[in-house]
């Protein structure tokens, strides 16, 4: 018997504030409800703002000030996506008018990771 594993994308089921999404190519992207978020996507809370999703059957907040990336452990059959967070000691301020124009590079995702 062949053993298929589907694995299911996080969705943002409530914004508050900015939020931004970079995927794996730098690709920056403000997150809106409704959106999925894949493995090796870093999301990243600005000041005052904050995302609330729904990975692995259940519902998980990532605060302001705060980066976050989607891994997934393995075990046996079990492909579930984590999501790890790193708060920032600190304010993470963003003009999302540039948003459309900022590519990040591999030293730059490096540099967040």
């Amino acid at each position: 018997m062949d053993l298929q594993v589907v694995v299911q994308p996080a969705s943002v089921s409530e914004v508050v504030g900015d939020v931004i999404a970079v995927d794996a190519k730098g690709n920056a992207r403000q997150v809106t409800v409704g959106d999925s978020l894949m493995k090796g996507e870093i999301l990243i809370t600005v000041n005052h703002s904050s995302v609330t999703l729904f990975i692995n059957g259940q519902v998980a907040v990532v605060e302001q000030n705060c980066v976050a990336c989607f891994g997934y452990t393995v075990l046996e059959h079990d492909t579930s996506m984590d999501l790890i967070q790193f708060p920032v000691a600190g304010d993470i301020n963003a003009d999302l008018t540039q948003l459309n124009e900022a590519n990040f590079d591999a030293d730059n995702i490096a540099a967040i990771q």
